[in-house]
């Protein structure tokens, strides 16, 4: 039964521990990636080739604003500041 859903980074950690859990025939049910918009291009190249690799789908998860419209909207506050 898969029942692990890696959430992966694209960093030397999450990338390590996804390859061993293949090495050791881990089950794996999902491999999920989150894209904040600020990645270089180059951990997306990371990303897709590490997918071909495996040869298990990343889901690649996308927010609706980038960070950079969130932090204009809600700009931080001093405490006690209205």
């Amino acid at each position: 039964m898969k029942n692990n859903i890696i959430s992966l980074s694209g960093g030397k950690d999450s990338t390590a521990m996804l390859l061993m859990m293949i090495e050791r025939g881990e089950d794996i049910q999902s491999i999920v990636f989150f894209d904040t918009g600020w990645e270089f291009p180059e951990m997306l190249e990371h990303i897709d080739k590490l997918e071909k690799y495996v040869g298990i789908e990343i889901i690649r998860l996308h927010p609706p604003q980038t960070f950079d419209y969130l932090l204009s909207k809600y700009p931080v506050k001093k405490e006690g500041q209205m």
